[in-house]
C-alpha cells in the first residue's frame, strides 16, 4: 500500500508543478496566472504529504 500512496503522491506533485508551468507561460492575466500558482502549489503540498504518509 505504501508504494502506491508514494506513486500518488509523485504524480501530484507533478501535477502541481506542470499547474505552475502552465500558469507562468499560458496565462495573460493576473488572476488566471495567480489560480494555477495557487493551485500547483497547494497540489505540490499535498503530494508531499501523501508521499510521507505512504512511506
Amino acid at each position: 500500500m505504501s508504494a502506491s500512496k508514494s506513486i500518488i503522491g509523485y504524480a501530484v506533485q507533478l501535477g502541481g508543478a506542470a499547474a505552475l508551468v502552465v500558469g507562468a507561460i499560458f496565462s495573460v492575466h493576473h488572476v488566471g496566472i495567480a489560480a494555477c500558482f495557487l493551485g500547483g502549489a497547494a497540489a505540490m503540498y499535498v503530494g508531499n504529504k501523501i508521499k510521507q504518509t505512504g512511506v
